[in-house]
């Protein structure tokens, strides 16, 4: 994948990156399974689980199985054919 950041392992804490936004699904890769959540711009995630490659329309969709601050699990991209939506969370977890 051109455009996942190869950084991001199980065990990693994960940080959608600024003005993006994502969804959560039951299921890895888009309309998989149903939309159980999303991910908004800046929001940090736990990778508890992947990747599953799945391809897009011009480049493979990592998929990482992630917990989010509320208790919610489930599969989120991260990345799209065109741009990154996650990196890896190096800092303080943010105030919600």
């Amino acid at each position: 994948s051109r455009y996942a950041n190869p950084d991001l392992a199980v065990g990693l804490q994960a940080i959608v990156l600024p003005g993006l936004n994502t969804v959560v699904r039951t299921q890895p890769g888009f309309g998989a399974g149903e939309i159980s959540g999303y991910l908004t711009d800046g929001e940090i995630v736990v990778i508890v689980g992947g990747p599953f490659w799945v391809a897009g329309d011009a480049d493979t969709i990592v998929w990482w199985y992630v917990e989010l601050a509320s208790g919610l699990r489930g599969w989120t991209p991260a990345n799209t054919s065109d741009f990154a939506l996650l990196a890896p969370w190096v800092g303080q977890e943010q105030s919600q």
